[in-house]
């Protein structure tokens, strides 16, 4: 099934900042291995190669009609809308479905099943969320001590409560490497259970997660 995936940037899509419009998407990135995961679809997803322009949930939320109908003249059976709350989770998450519900409406002829979500405060979050699959990922132990709630991470940027931030520097005390910053991040998704990132980001993951699979879940098994 081909999906698109209109998210933020960088450790989600696979994209490096200041990517070219015309420059290709990888086939295999974060976000795609997890909604694999979650519908338990691993080599049955194929990602609609939307082009690759700039990171940031600005142009999602200001395109995001656009860019399904993008999506679907491109062949997509399915999109996921994902973007960070950065303080901003309920106005977002309300964009994201006002988006969906224009493709889905009689007046436009087209239909295409879209999930949607916020992660809180940022994706980086749900990475963190499994510690022990992060130490078997990475052969290392917590290099900022224990963590309580991702989704209580709400710090300055590069600050210890940054999602990012801790998240690089679990990153950088991979033992198991030499490996890309993108091979590691899609290592995380590959190895942490799905149940504990739901039990500990409920808000964010957990809503994500049931949508996923409300939204997508009978289009890939028909398949």
């Amino acid at each position: 099934m081909r999906i698109a995936f209109l998210s933020e940037g960088t450790t989600e899509l696979g994209i490096s900042p200041g990517a070219l419009e015309e420059q290709p998407r990888p086939q295999s990135f974060a976000l795609k291995v997890l909604v694999e995961r979650i519908l338990d679809a691993a080599g049955r997803i194929e990602a609609c190669q939307l082009p690759a322009r700039a990171a940031g949930c600005g142009p999602i939320l200001k395109e995001g009609y656009a860019r399904l109908r993008e999506a679907a003249r491109l062949g997509a059976r399915g999109a996921v809308m994902l973007v960070d709350a950065d303080g901003h989770g309920p106005e977002r998450l309300k964009i994201l479905r006002e988006h969906r519900e224009r493709v889905w409406s009689k007046k436009d002829r087209l239909f295409i099943p879209v999930a949607v979500g916020v992660a809180i405060e940022k994706f980086e979050a749900w990475l963190l969320a499994d510690e022990a699959a992060l130490r078997k990922t990475l052969g290392s132990s917590s290099p900022l001590g224990p963590l309580v709630s991702p989704e209580e991470l709400k710090g300055r940027k590069g600050g210890p409560d940054d999602p990012r931030a801790r998240l690089k520097a679990w990153l950088e005390q991979d033992r198991l490497g030499p490996r890309t910053y993108q091979e590691q991040v899609v290592a995380v998704v590959e190895a942490m259970d799905l149940d504990t990132v739901s039990r500990v980001c409920p808000e964010g993951f957990g809503a994500f997660r049931e949508d996923v699979v409300r939204q997508l879940g009978e289009s890939v098994r028909r398949r």
